[in-house]
């Protein structure tokens, strides 16, 4: 339980810091077997799917400083 849980924290840790990756992606990096297993550990952890709690997120999302030269 507690290896389930610290990956799924880093699933939305990944996508907090990096919000372009897909979640295909963050599943694949963090040894999902797909990424429906991923979407059923969301829903058992957090009652919520992958994208549900990316939408929840996006106000803490910073997007990335861009330079003027």
């Amino acid at each position: 339980m507690y290896a389930r849980i610290a990956r799924f924290e880093a699933a939305v840790s990944v996508k907090t810091r990096l919000p372009k990756m897909s979640w295909t992606e963050i599943a694949c990096d963090l040894g999902y077997y797909d990424q429906m297993h991923m979407v059923h550990d969301f829903r058992r952890l957090s009652g919520e799917s992958p994208t549900s709690i990316a939408a929840q997120l996006e106000p803490f999302i910073e997007e990335p400083a861009k330079f003027e030269v």
